[in-house]
């Protein structure tokens, strides 16, 4: 009986510790940092997760869903509904990333 009681408390005491460490890592700031250092790693990535390009392809996904399932079936239309969001969304975000940004001249000397 004893045996039992003392490994239920290593066993909390384990858990306690793992929330501890989870609670450690899953701050706001570790997790905003890790954020830009990922944004800044894969530029692509700034245009994946604008909001616009978001719920642009959200837009595109629901009409074309919602024409497929009149036309066909719902489940042909579930199909369309993911496939057509992930397409969208990742033009739309390449699209975004391709614009022509505008030059700066190479000599701005500050003096």
């Amino acid at each position: 009986m004893a045996e039992q009681v003392e490994y239920q408390s290593s066993l909390t005491d384990g858990v306690k510790e793992g929330t501890r460490e989870l609670r450690k890592d899953v701050t706001r700031d570790n997790i905003e940092s890790k954020l830009d250092d990922a944004v800044s790693d894969k530029p692509l990535l700034k245009y994946l997760l604008d909001i616009r390009n978001v719920l642009v392809a959200v837009l595109i996904a629901a009409v074309l869903t919602l024409l497929v399932s009149v036309a066909s079936s719902m489940k042909l239309g579930a199909f369309v509904l993911v496939v057509s969001f992930v397409a969208a969304w990742f033009i739309l975000a390449a699209r975004d990333y391709n614009k022509r940004r505008p030059t700066k001249p190479v000599d701005d000397d500050d003096e």
